[in-house]
């Protein structure tokens, strides 16, 4: 699949005025601040990711329909703004890029290839796993046991499954 940059930006796409916060959690932003982050997400993706071929091969169409994606983007996004776009003294904004590249940019590789596995140019199919509800007598049991002396033999087993 072919990277296009320009299918992250949008000349007719109004921006709100609102402002998103400074550290974006893409779960909790209202519908304005998501606009905002996405838009300037796309900007940068454009700008920037499009000349890391490794990751940008691994994107998918559907990469916004995925919540742990957009949010391990912009968490990256936000180390690569504070390692090229911050007041840092010189060393410390050396040993920053450094850890963008060196780390955050493998690793966002790393969940794109995992997260998008099974995503095709034509078929969004994300994996969905259930989480375990756990019954709240077992929780509680457990809390018990966890807030006072952890001794391992006193462990409560799990009783439901």
């Amino acid at each position: 699949m072919d990277f296009d940059p320009n299918e992250f930006f949008d000349d007719d796409q109004d921006e709100p005025q609102t402002q998103p916060p400074h550290r974006a959690t893409w779960t909790t932003l209202d519908t304005d601040q998501a606009h905002v982050v996405l838009a300037r997400l796309r900007a940068w993706m454009g700008e920037v990711l499009v000349h890391e071929p490794t990751a940008a091969e691994l994107l998918r169409p559907c990469w916004y329909r995925h919540p742990a994606v957009v949010q391990t983007l912009l968490d990256v996004q936000a180390a690569w703004q504070r390692a090229y776009h911050s007041d840092l003294d010189e060393a410390v904004a050396l040993s920053w890029a450094l850890e963008w590249s060196q780390r955050h940019l493998p690793h966002l590789e790393q969940r794109l290839s995992r997260l998008l596995a099974q995503c095709t140019s034509v078929r969004h199919d994300p994996r969905t796993v259930d989480l375990p509800r756990p019954h709240e007598a077992d929780v509680r049991a457990y809390l018990r046991w966890w807030t006072s002396d952890r001794d391992p033999a006193t462990e409560p087993p799990q009783e439901r499954a």
